[in-house]
């Protein structure tokens, strides 16, 4: 388990007990502390009899990708996981996590479902990840659907792949993700191991705009790769409408036929593709996105259709 933690003292005690009083004890949990000012250091120190913890300290503070990547190549253990240190595991989390990589041996990446919390520990949604493969490997050309803290990977397939980027900060870790993609298979454990904390203070919040801006880009990418479209590192800014939705089109196509080469179920797959291009036609006028999707899903256009008609005729009062 690789935690790191910037001023993080008032939630990283939860977060290292919670790792320490996991059910698979064969585990090492090793926290970057990345020049912290607050009384980080001293949390820290309270844990320090327990030889399973081990403390990376920078005199100044690096930056997240830094300290990702330092706790990568400090890790002994074959299989890292990562949570952040405001957020909290449950004790199952990393056997189950275990399990599903001693059941394929060509898995790189795996998640779980997770919740976000506010700082009482009320829950405001339950996230799931898609448990398809071929569904998963779609909904990843519209977002990031793949939780930091509920990931775990192979450590050698990581630093085969270059670690951590910083160009692609905040958006480290999809960019990540996109990379291990192509290298095996990624599983999901179907229950929330995992709890995030709405933190107004996290980088997700502070960086909102750069975040977007790196998601659309990187999905951008990665559907082309999906897609057959040549190069993937390759950015060429907003294509147009039309031609993505013949992306989207093509990477289900191509999504199907990989997956049925390998046996693998092919379900939702078809439904994932168009849900993505209905996705690229929301900014366009009324005219237009009528026109393509009732080219994509005529049943689903109709059904659409009717739903609102009957919606508003719920609504109306006959004796108005």
């Amino acid at each position: 388990m690789v935690i790191p933690v910037y001023d993080g003292a008032k939630h990283l005690r939860a977060a290292v007990e919670c790792m320490l009083q996991q059910t698979l004890t064969d585990i090492e949990v090793i926290v970057v502390d990345d020049g912290s000012t607050d009384e980080t250091p001293e949390v820290l120190r309270s844990f320090m009899g327990d030889p399973r913890l081990r403390v990376i300290t920078h005199v100044t503070n690096l930056g997240l990708v830094a300290s990702l990547n330092a706790g990568i190549e400090a890790a002994q253990a074959p299989l890292i996981a990562r949570m952040d240190a405001d957020d909290w595991s449950a004790p199952t989390r990393l056997a189950r996590q275990v399990a599903l990589f001693d059941s394929d041996p060509r898995m790189v990446l795996s998640a779980t479902h997770f919740a976000t919390v506010d700082a009482a520990g009320e829950a405001h949604r339950v996230i799931p990840t898609f448990g398809s493969r071929g569904r998963l490997l779609l909904a990843m050309a519209a977002f990031n659907c793949i939780g930091h803290s509920t990931a775990m990977f192979r450590k050698d397939v990581v630093e085969r792949a270059g670690g951590y980027r910083a160009e692609w900060m905040p958006g480290e870790d999809y960019d990540l993700w996109l990379r291990l993609l192509p290298l095996g298979s990624v599983g999901v454990v179907p229950s929330v191991e995992v709890r995030y904390l709405d933190n107004p203070n996290g980088i997700s919040h502070r960086m909102t705009a750069m975040l977007t801006d790196h998601g659309q880009r990187l999905a951008a990418r990665w559907l082309r790769t999906l897609a057959g479209d040549g190069d993937s590192e390759r950015d060429d800014g907003d294509q147009p409408m039309l031609v993505t939705v013949r992306q989207w089109g093509r990477a289900s196509r191509r999504v199907r036929q990989n997956l049925r080469a390998e046996d693998s179920t092919v379900r939702e797959v078809r439904m994932q593709g168009l849900l993505g291009a209905m996705r690229v036609v929301r900014g366009q006028n009324v005219l237009v996105r009528h026109l393509v999707v009732v080219g994509l899903c005529p049943i689903l256009y109709v059904g659409g259709q009717v739903e609102r008609l009957l919606r508003k005729l719920g609504n109306s009062d006959p004796l108005r």
